[in-house]
């Protein structure tokens, strides 16, 4: 029991720490599965990416820094007990994250109607890793957007190659909002009739599939990540949308 108050106490002073608790959003209990799209996950800016020697908490968290790398995430660095508490506290951020993202994006819905929650959920979740990549963590970016401008105001991330720029934004909510506007000024377009979570998939990769994307791309068109040409981007999508059942927040 006083581990269990240890680890909530902490993750809660965790989501204040960084700005997620702007808003009272209400939680969620959900007994989500920790590792289910642990597979799933090598999508997002900086998974290659290695760290300096951390000393660590009672949780296995570090204490120098906010973001884990991939290692981490998988729970490589530490063993026993602290393992253990490092599980429970992984669960818990999940659970946490995709309580705040879920309900953020159903806000930005009643602005952008033809947005289907699951989708932006799901992309939200590969491209920052629930908010523990160091792209999200120091540059507030959820969705793994590049950076287009011609001043300093960048991250560089490995992703494509091992000095990718990516925008920097003033919050995790001009994160979301620069999404949005992205999704409808170059993928909305794509949809004919009514949205619908595939029909939104298939636009971000320009086709249903790998091959199609590919295809796409070499006849000049454009995907919104190189993952949908090598490695199925919309198979990590709807694996992600199913595991975590978001389509609960399409409704």
């Amino acid at each position: 029991m006083k581990t269990l108050i240890l680890i909530m106490t902490l993750t809660s002073a965790y989501w204040i720490k960084i700005g997620f608790k702007e808003k009272n959003y209400p939680i969620v209990p959900q007994d989500l599965p920790t590792e289910i799209v642990i597979k799933s996950n090598d999508v997002y800016a900086g998974r290659t990416e290695s760290a300096p020697t951390s000393k660590y908490n009672s949780l296995g968290l570090p204490k120098d820094r906010q973001w884990l790398t991939a290692d981490e995430w998988r729970g490589e660095h530490v063993t026993g007990q602290r393992l253990e508490r490092f599980k429970e506290w992984k669960d818990k951020h999940i659970n946490s994250f995709i309580d705040w993202i879920a309900l953020a994006v159903q806000e930005e819905r009643a602005n952008y109607p033809d947005l289907i929650p699951s989708v932006i959920i799901a992309q939200s979740i590969l491209e920052s890793n629930f908010n523990k990549s160091r792209l999200s963590v120091e540059g507030n970016n959820l969705f793994g957007h590049k950076y287009r401008g011609d001043d300093d105001n960048f991250l560089i991330c490995a992703d494509d190659s091992p000095t990718d720029r990516f925008t920097i934004y003033r919050s995790r909510w001009y994160s979301l909002r620069g999404h949005t506007k992205l999704l409808y000024s170059k993928y909305r377009k794509r949809i004919q009739g009514k949205p619908t979570m595939e029909k939104w998939i298939a636009a971000l990769c320009n086709g249903a599939n790998s091959e199609q994307s590919r295809k796409a791309v070499n006849q000049g068109g454009y995907v919104y990540a190189t993952s949908c040409m090598n490695s199925c981007y919309q198979c990590k999508l709807k694996r992600v949308i199913e595991s975590y059942d978001l389509q609960r927040y399409d409704n």
